[in-house]
């Protein structure tokens, strides 16, 4: 139907999110910037994003210029966005236009304003007089309202829209908005009528006889006229609508705050008339065009804010001089139409006060629902404030849906899925989902968009939400009625329906025993990992602040090591804390031991080294305290894989050398493998690849011996990383297949995705290039999707290398400089300052000096800072190859003899021997410029 449009604005959204998503304010701009200057507000920019408007012939110009400076922002993000021409972009829009235009009737919207006079009655409400964005619900709206829409297109089926949300949301100025613009139109001429059914009011609610009483007393009919009863007076509306469509002068019909189907429908009228229906519940029996209103952007709020205080000259600045703070402002208001206009008139009480002092003041309150009021009431009666606005549509709640709706605002996190519903009711989730759904009709309550390709059942994967100040509200209630509600008991429930969750999930995620048996709760590990992904926040809320006694707090270790696993390492630190606490108290050593271990581990992988060298020191006080060998040789490894991190070579040497003999003592293989493997990672960071081989050769020999699939590729792994540093890629190249090979059938997606990038690195060794691309972009894809930066970085360096050996250097540059952010923000300054380095090579190939020479600076002073002498080393010899290209040999020669001295520390005798001979080439080129200068003299 509109692929013509999706195809357009899903173009535009891929470019608008490789520029780095820049504000719609800055977008809007960018028509003021035209000669002669086309103005286009910020809602008409949000439109085009996200729908459903596509721009106007009048509007083509600014378009192309704002798709201009996309594609130059873009450019600066270094993003793989591929750019389209402009003449592809101009096709793309007439082509949108044409698909609109036909769905119209062949013709584009009207907007010119003149049409027939508005002979008929216009009863509206004056227009909001500071409505702003909502640009694209207008013209939605206006899109059903046009009466000529249908001319070429068979009768209208559906001649009524109907506007739904929630308490302050703007329903009202929007259907004002809308009517006005429509009756401005000419679009209807037999007349625009408004009627007020106080659905959600303090006045008592509008019969169906008193409404269309009042309408027809508005077209003209006299009350003596009208026949006694309901029925009655139906036919008499019914007669003049129909003289008003044999006239051709249809009439548009305004029906604001409806409470209940009961109340309008048999007033809706049929084409060539139309209605809007507003009401805080979606009215999905009657046939109807449905439009369900959300609080509004940030853009717009704020357009709003500033519509509001440029009532007065004095107020107009305040918003662009202040943005920062009239954000915050409009946040807290949760955008809500209401709230921001109440809070705006608050402003222009005090014009002289800095938007961040009422930021304080709101923060500051004790309840935001308390000074988000205002004094008096609307046209309508309805009071300036918010607390008084959800009330109207709780106290229309039946009891059940008024009980969960108190005890949803006190859930851990802010969503809850339909089972977890279940269990905070104790009830079937059939009887959970209904009341939920009746709270999301009224408007009390948000379901969010369902996950369809989540490989869980249907009530985990749907979840519900609240509105910030919804939920406010329903905890002032809730507060009230704890005890009638048993909210203790509920809560109860709630927190053991999350423990055997995590006991469930643990059973298929135990990274100690590849052969353990996984409980039935989920049927499959993807089933685990999703609910633990999907349900983390809230696990993390609710084991941290669960009663001590209560299961779930005590579950915090176990989950605590599963988060480690699923690479959630600040989670896994708070976990960790959190059972260390608990032992301490208990005086359970043997846990205290382990959750000293995950917090040691989890600081490790954030790059806390320090942090985790106290961590693990402690761990190794307790086994020995408990005399328990076993468990002290593990801490032993780990201690030491700290101090390698921290780059304490002989201490992490001593500390998996005492690993290793406490193994022996015992006769444990498994901690001896382990011992093993860290001893040689430790000895290829100190250069020594041959005895690292021999280390990771016999873990591997032991794991392969113990059924150890997991150890085994990880030793495949480490071997293949020390057979490329002495030169032996054919070796490298099977050690990291067969790497490969294990993690896939272990279902191992993490350490597959690293094992791939290694494969790369061999494969690039061994000269076969492509093979090696592939590998590396899989690697960083998957690494991507799984939310490991660290990692993706390094995979981002290696694919870098082998786009620069094929001579694709503008995107070996990007690869480069993403990888250094992802790396810089990691904390990871050894692979950061390998990111910067490969930049500065590939700026070296595009004859950028200066920019390469900056890149080998900055990758310097990194490398300096994580004290890795042989990366200086490496950078310090790039340096001298600039200035030895740039023809500057003494400062070359300056740079050979510094990377000489450091590789030489490093024991690096193959790249030693390098810088000495470029050093002896630049030196041999001094002396002749001497020698040559020195004859010319004479």
């Amino acid at each position: 139907m509109e692929q013509q449009s999706h195809r357009l604005r899903a173009e535009l959204r891929a470019l608008y999110e490789a520029a780095g998503r820049p504000t719609l304010s800055q977008l809007a701009k960018q028509g003021a910037k035209q000669v002669p200057p086309m103005p286009v507000s910020v809602g008409t920019v949000h439109s085009w994003l996200n729908g459903p408007a596509v721009p106007g012939t009048d509007k083509t110009a600014c378009f192309l210029a704002l798709v201009a400076h996309l594609h130059s922002e873009a450019a600066t993000h270094n993003s793989r966005y591929r750019p389209r021409s402009q003449a592809w972009w101009g096709q793309v829009l007439k082509q949108a236009r044409q698909e609109r235009d036909a769905r119209r009737g062949g013709r584009p919207r009207t907007t010119d304003p003149s049409g027939p006079p508005a002979t008929g009655p216009v009863t509206l409400p004056s227009a909001p007089a500071a409505f702003a964005g909502r640009t694209a619900e207008v013209e939605e709206i206006l899109l059903w309202l046009e009466p000529r829409a249908d001319k070429s297109q068979g009768p209208v089926t559906v001649a009524v829209s109907a506007v739904a949300g929630m308490g302050g949301v703007g329903k009202t100025a929007l259907a004002l908005h809308a009517a006005h613009q429509a009756s401005a139109r000419g679009w209807f001429p037999g007349g625009t009528l408004f009627a007020d059914l106080h659905g959600y009011s303090a006045q008592p609610l509008t019969e169906p006889e008193q409404v269309v009483g009042r309408l027809l007393h508005a077209m003209g009919v006299r009350g003596r006229d009208l026949p006694d009863g309901l029925d009655g007076k139906l036919d008499v509306w019914r007669y003049t609508l129909n003289t008003l469509a044999r006239a051709g002068t249809p009439l548009l019909l305004v029906l604001d705050n409806v409470r209940n189907p009961e109340q309008i429908t048999a007033l809706l009228p049929q084409a060539p008339h139309r209605a809007v229906i507003t009401s805080r519940h979606s009215l999905s029996v009657l046939p109807v065009h449905q439009l369900r209103l959300n609080p509004l952007t940030e853009e717009e709020a704020l357009a709003l804010i500033h519509a509001a205080l440029s009532v007065d000259d004095r107020g107009a600045e305040r918003v662009h001089t202040q943005r920062d703070a009239a954000a915050e402002l409009a946040g807290l208001c949760g955008h809500l139409p209401l709230a921001l206009r109440i809070v705006s008139a608050l402003l222009r009480e005090a014009p002289e006060r800095a938007l961040c002092d009422h930021v304080a003041d709101l923060r500051a309150a004790s309840s935001l629902l308390d000074v988000i009021a205002y004094e008096g009431c609307d046209e309508a009666g309805r009071p300036y404030a918010l607390r008084a606005s959800f009330a109207l549509s709780y106290d229309h709640l039946p009891q059940p849906q008024s009980r969960l709706f108190r005890l949803l605002a006190k859930v851990p996190g802010d969503r809850v899925s339909t089972r977890a519903a279940a269990a905070l009711l104790d009830g079937s989730t059939a009887d959970a989902r209904r009341l939920l759904h009746s709270l999301e009709r009224s408007h009390l309550l948000i379901k969010e968009p369902a996950d369809t390709e989540r490989p869980l059942p249907a009530e985990d994967t749907e979840y519900w939400t609240m509105h910030d100040l919804v939920r406010l509200f329903a905890r002032e209630y809730g507060r009230e009625t704890a005890t009638a509600d048993r909210r203790d008991e509920a809560l109860d429930r709630l927190r053991a329906h999350y423990a055997e969750g995590v006991l469930a999930a643990a059973g298929h995620l135990s990274p100690q025993d590849d052969t353990q048996e996984a409980p039935t709760r989920f049927t499959s590990k993807a089933q685990a990992v999703t609910w633990l992904e999907t349900e983390r926040t809230t696990l993390l809320i609710a084991a941290t602040t669960a009663p001590k006694k209560h299961r779930l707090f005590r579950t915090a270790g176990l989950l605590a090591i599963i988060y480690n696993e699923m690479r959630y390492f600040e989670d896994a630190v708070t976990l960790s804390q959190q059972t260390i606490e608990i032992c301490r108290e208990d005086g359970n050593q043997d846990t205290e031991a382990a959750a000293w271990n995950t917090l040691g581990s989890a600081l490790q992988s954030l790059h806390r080294f320090d942090g985790a060298i106290e961590a693990h020191t402690r761990e190794l006080a307790i086994r020995r305290e408990m005399n328990d060998p076993e468990e002290e040789c593990s801490a032993l490894t780990h201690l030491g894989m700290s101090y390698a991190g921290r780059r304490r070579f002989d201490q992490a040497v001593q500390a998996h050398t005492s690993a290793l003999e406490l193994a022996r003592t015992t006769a444990d293989m498994r901690r001896r493998a382990e011992a093993l493997n860290g001893l040689g990672l430790t000895l290829r960071e100190m250069r020594q690849f041959d005895e690292a081989i021999s280390c990771h050769t016999q873990a591997g020999e032991i794991y392969r011996e113990l059924g150890s699939i997991r150890g085994e590729a990880e030793s495949l792994n480490n071997l293949g990383l020390n057979f490329q540093d002495v030169g032996r890629f054919t070796e490298a190249v099977e050690a990291h297949t067969r790497d490969v090979a294990l993690c896939r059938e272990r279902g191992d997606t993490h350490n597959y995705a690293n094992a791939l990038s290694n494969l790369g690195l061999s494969l690039h060794a061994v000269g076969r290039y492509p093979e090696a691309l592939e590998k590396h972009q899989q690697a960083v894809d998957m690494l991507r999707d799984q939310r490991d930066p660290r990692g993706e970085g390094g995979a981002l360096v290696n694919l870098g290398r082998t786009l620069e050996i094929l001579r694709r250097f503008d995107e070996a540059l990007a690869a480069h400089r993403e990888a250094a952010q992802l790396l810089a923000d990691a904390g990871d300054l050894v692979w950061q300052g390998r990111a910067l380095q490969n930049a500065g090579v590939v700026l070296r190939h595009l004859a950028r000096y200066d920019d390469a020479m900056d890149h080998q600076l900055r990758a310097i002073e990194v490398f300096d800072l994580a004290d890795d002498w042989h990366g200086a080393a490496a950078s310090h010899y790039n340096i001298g190859t600039l200035y030895r290209a740039t023809g500057d040999y003494t400062k070359a020669a300056d740079a050979f003899t510094r990377a000489t001295a450091l590789f030489r520390q490093t024991d690096d005798a193959v790249h030693e021997a390098h810088a000495l001979l470029c050093l002896g080439i630049v030196e041999a080129v001094l002396r002749l410029i001497r020698l040559r200068r020195g004859r010319r003299w004479r």
